[in-house]
This record gives C-alpha cells, structure tokens and sequence, in this order.
C-alpha cells in the first residue's frame, strides 16, 4: 500500500512540473507549430496567444496543406501585429501544396472576427455571394463561379470563407 502511495505522490509531483513547465512557455508556441511561429514572428506577427482560451473553438488557427512529406508544405495562420490589438492578419507561408491563395497577396490584413481554420470545396459557387476584402461594398464577378479551395475560418458556427480569383481576395460570411 505504501509503495502505490508512494508511487501516486511521484506521479503527481511529475504531473505538476510538466503543468508549471508548460505555463513557462510562452502561449504562442502552444497555438501554432514551432515553424509556423517562427515564420510568423519573423514578420512581425504573432499568433493569437488566447486562440483557444475561448468556447466554440473546433480547429486550429493554422493549416499545412495536405498529402506532403518529402517537401516544407505551404501553410496558413492567423497572427496579429501587434498582440492584444483585436486587428488579425491571415498570413500565407509559400510552400508545396494548395491552402487556396493561388495568384493572391501573402496576406489577409485587418480582420477582427477569426476562427479555426480549415480548406473546404468551392468549385461551382457563385462569385456574386462574395465581396472584395479590398472593397466590402463591391459584389464579386457575376460572370465566373469558383474552382478549387476556399479557406474556411469558423467560430462557433460562424465565421467567413475566403477565396482567391483572378489575383483579388474575395471573402463571404456564414452562420
């Protein structure tokens, strides 16, 4: 009886170090991978540090592309200029495989509402349910529908998509 005694005690004071080593680090590292951090601070930017302290959270804030092992796989992340600033930027990492950013710009600036990240089908839809990120009052093409991803950012059953055509971000919103 001792001996398991003993032996919970031990297990216990283990248990404990890791949770106080844990808290030691800092919380971006616990929110992205290591290379993504580094690759976001690098730019200035850092990962939202109370990313899952909040309820509805159902994926991370970053996403690799798929299917890739003998190269670096592009990415994407969500990170802020300036921590505690509430402005989020989606940031893109170039590499093998498609996280949807096509011909657009490295970056997503200025968005407030952010989510877990993942990529979802969007061939076929329309471009008219879409605005321009550059110019929310300004409806997408209504000649062209989508093809291939779209980056899907969701919180709590809500959040935004958002897809690149012809070198422009278009974003629209769902609940």
């Amino acid at each position: 009886m001792k001996r398991w005694l003993l032996l919970l005690v031990a297990a216990a004071a283990v248990l404990a170090g890791t949770d106080a080593i844990t808290r030691s680090l800092p919380e971006s590292v616990l929110v992205v991978p290591i290379d993504l951090h580094e690759f976001a601070t690098a730019r200035g930017c850092h990962p939202p540090a109370d990313f899952y302290q909040r309820p509805g959270v159902r994926r991370p804030p970053y996403l690799y592309a798929d299917g890739l092992f003998s190269a670096e796989p592009a990415a994407v992340l969500w990170c802020e200029q300036q921590p505690g600033s509430g402005k989020y930027t989606l940031l893109f990492r170039a590499g093998a495989g498609d996280v949807g950013q096509g011909d657009c710009a490295a970056k997503i600036d200025n968005q407030s509402h952010i989510g877990g990240l993942s990529l979802v089908p969007a061939t076929g839809l329309n471009l008219t349910d879409f605005r321009y990120v550059a110019n929310p009052g300004k409806v997408g093409p209504t000649a062209d529908t989508a093809a291939g991803v779209a980056i899907h950012s969701e919180y709590d059953g809500a959040g935004e998509e958002f897809y690149c055509h012809a070198g422009r971000w278009l974003y629209r919103v769902f609940h």
